[in-house]
């Protein structure tokens, strides 16, 4: 780049070289069709390669998913007990050290929820003692 003498800054005239060539170099009127099309292809291949091998890295460092564990069968004996029963028979398991229940307003929970939570509730209990 063309220097002046007394200060170093570059010349007027080599800023103006200097734009020229960025304006040149960066106008797309003297540039191929076909030449494009194949950069932009090139592009999207290689913009698709580092997304499948970030997505790749990015697995490797997930954790293992569990497997998703079915719901515990409800027994009969649970399927004939009434609603008030259903209740009393939760708070009891609620007392238990092994069982802890985050949300003790169960009154939201259709009769079938509480036989689903009490089944789920008393095979946790069986696996603990």
């Amino acid at each position: 780049m063309e220097r002046n003498g007394k200060n170093g800054k570059p010349s007027l005239d080599a800023n103006r070289k200097l734009e020229l060539l960025v304006e040149h170099l960066s106008s797309d009127e003297d540039e191929d069709p076909r030449e494009a099309a194949r950069t932009d292809a090139w592009a999207l291949a290689l913009r698709q390669k580092v997304d499948d091998q970030l997505a790749a890295m990015r697995r490797q460092h997930l954790p293992a998913r569990p497997l998703p564990r079915h719901a515990t069968r409800i027994s009969d004996e649970i399927l004939a007990l009434p609603r008030e029963i259903l209740l009393a028979r939760l708070e009891i398991l609620s007392q238990s050290a092994h069982v802890q229940i985050a949300h003790m307003d169960l009154s939201g929970l259709t009769t079938m929820d509480l036989r689903q939570l009490l089944a789920e509730l008393e095979a946790v209990e069986k696996t603990l003692t």
